[in-house]
């Protein structure tokens, strides 16, 4: 796959030599910038020419592919035995909350200028305060 700021992202098959257009970029885009594109867009109901959903991949490649390529990358370039351990072995992780020391009744409690919560306060910059105070962030 090849990125060029000016122009297009692309993969190029050299089976079948052609280019597969990944997504079209505005020159001297950055991934922010594609992002806040994206998000902007799917206000307008407009989804981007990729779908970001990994799984959905598999039917887009074969749809697009010749069929040698296709069989090529997805037999793991053999009988798939390697990706299967992979994907196996990942299934064995998995993050486990837990807490450094036991509490049956944990306190949320917090003090923010003199001033004690129940709960914790987060306050942070988020790009969609924009929607409804124009100069943005305060």
């Amino acid at each position: 796959m090849l990125a060029f700021p000016c122009c297009k992202i692309f993969t190029f098959c050299t089976i079948c030599e052609r280019n597969f257009i990944i997504m079209n970029a505005t020159p001297n885009s950055t991934p922010h910038s594609y992002e806040v594109d994206v998000y902007q867009e799917g206000l307008r109901d407009k989804r981007p020419a990729i779908t970001f959903n990994a799984f959905e991949w598999e039917k887009l490649a074969k749809e697009r592919l010749l069929a040698e390529s296709f069989g090529y990358v997805w037999g793991s370039a053999g009988s798939r035995e390697t990706d299967g351990n992979n994907r196996a072995a990942f299934k064995r992780w998995g993050i486990v909350p837990s807490r450094l020391v036991k509490s049956d009744f944990p306190s949320l409690k917090t003090t923010l200028f003199g001033d004690e919560y129940n709960y914790p306060m987060a306050i942070a910059p988020s790009f969609e305060d924009f929607y409804f105070q124009t100069i943005g962030e305060i």
